[in-house]
């Protein structure tokens, strides 16, 4: 009962450090206790192929994920079965690589006016701007147009909904939200819904080629509630993970001058896309991903029951020094001189059905990102909280980390 108790107050105070640990101590697959729950953790890339390819689907969503429709309603992120696969349908062809590839310059504009709004020597809230950005270049993908008011609007109510995501989607959270400290989650929740709603509406008047046009004429997304849903998914997720993504880059880059002074010097793309691929390496968007499994079954010889849960975790798989040597150091240049690992050793964005179909918008940005700023600026850190990490659901930076923009000298 102790052990139990001791392994998910680990897991829920950091899952990142909790699996790798899991990992570590035993090796393809190990279990631990989640509550009264029996828990799996796999580590090899058959094992993982099994979980999300070979047997999928023989899992069901985490009960995480289930819980996060009380945010997301039925989005893509929570939807499951037919649902899901019709969702992932219609989004996946707004979000291809075809797709943003032809919007790249577009994305490469948004990033130098917002570089343009820093000021050289002055400190700023790293997280902040990173998610500034990315909800800016979200609203235009979603919408074709800048939102103006509305996207602060939009920013400040998404700041206070993922703040305090980790307690909305707390087990029978939902009978203490009529106390006063819950109304301004709920409140939050209805100006959001009432932002994105109207800007549904004055969307679909537009038309155009942005997502919401695509969305609109597609079976299955008539109505504004399942609309809705998938904007407010796209927004919560997309510009949380890809802002993490966009702020560990940036760290990294201002701890190994000697890596962003040869990004600097970069002519041909090769080191900016090494250093994307070794960032989200160490640090990908999404710790961990929970499968509940919906029937008995067998993985790697060993038995999981009903209702048990099998996490697959990127972060600990990707540190792994089986597929990469000195797997805890930022070292771009492995991915110039190496081949190619298995998919299923590297998979910041997951992997099958479930992967993320926003990769390639977030891997857009980061190299837009990384090549615009490292021209004329390097970046520094400033404070000591360098390394302090959360992990609900997006791998992040603490609170509060700062930095500011310097010229090369």
């Amino acid at each position: 009962m102790l052990a139990a108790i001791r392994s998910t107050l680990r897991f829920h105070r950091a899952p990142h450090a909790f699996l790798a640990r899991v990992a570590r101590e035993s090796g393809d697959i190990g279990s631990f206790q989640l509550g009264r729950r029996q828990a799996f953790l796999v580590n090899h890339p058959d094992l993982i192929r099994a979980v999300l390819v070979d047997h999928a689907d023989g899992f069901g969503r985490g009960y995480l994920m289930r819980r996060a429709k009380r945010l997301l309603g039925e989005g893509l992120l929570t939807s499951e079965g037919c649902a899901h696969r019709r969702q992932r349908r219609a989004i996946q062809p707004t979000l291809s690589r075809a797709r943003i590839q032809e919007h790249a310059p577009e994305i490469t504009e948004q990033v130098a006016v917002w570089r343009d709004r820093l000021t050289l020597g002055r400190p700023f809230d790293l997280l902040e701007e990173a998610a500034a950005l990315t909800m800016e270049v979200i609203a235009r993908q979603l919408f074709g147009v800048e939102l103006g008011r509305d996207l602060d609007r939009l920013t400040r109510e998404l700041a206070i909904l993922t703040r305090w995501s980790p307690l909305i989607m707390l087990p029978r959270m939902e009978l203490l939200e009529r106390l006063p400290f819950f109304s301004r989650i709920s409140q939050a929740l209805d100006r959001l819904d009432v932002i994105v709603r109207s800007q549904i509406d004055a969307a679909r008047r537009r038309g155009g080629r942005h997502i919401i046009a695509h969305l609109v004429g597609h079976g299955g997304f008539e109505s504004d509630d399942r609309l809705r849903d998938e904007v407010v998914t796209l927004f919560m997720a997309g510009h949380d993970t890809t802002a993490a993504s966009l702020a560990w880059t940036l760290i990294l880059l201002a701890r190994n001058r000697a890596v962003a002074e040869r990004l600097r010097d970069d002519q041909s793309g090769r080191f900016a896309d090494a250093v994307v691929r070794e960032s989200l390496r160490l640090y990908p968007p999404a710790v961990r991903t929970g499968h509940r499994a919906l029937r008995a079954m067998e993985i790697g010889g060993v038995s999981v029951p009903a209702g048990a849960m099998v996490f697959v975790s990127p972060y600990a798989t990707q540190r792994d020094p089986r597929w990469f040597s000195d797997p805890d150091s930022f070292r771009p240049e492995r991915w110039l001189d190496q081949p190619v690992p298995s998919p299923l050793t590297y998979f910041p964005f997951g992997f099958g059905r479930r992967s993320c179909v926003g990769e390639h918008f977030a891997r857009a940005v980061l190299l837009a990102a990384v090549t615009k700023l490292t021209v004329d600026w390097r970046f520094e850190l400033v404070g000591a909280r360098l390394f302090a990490v959360r992990s609900f659901l997006t791998l992040k930076p603490a609170r509060g980390t700062r930095m500011k923009p310097l010229a090369w000298d």
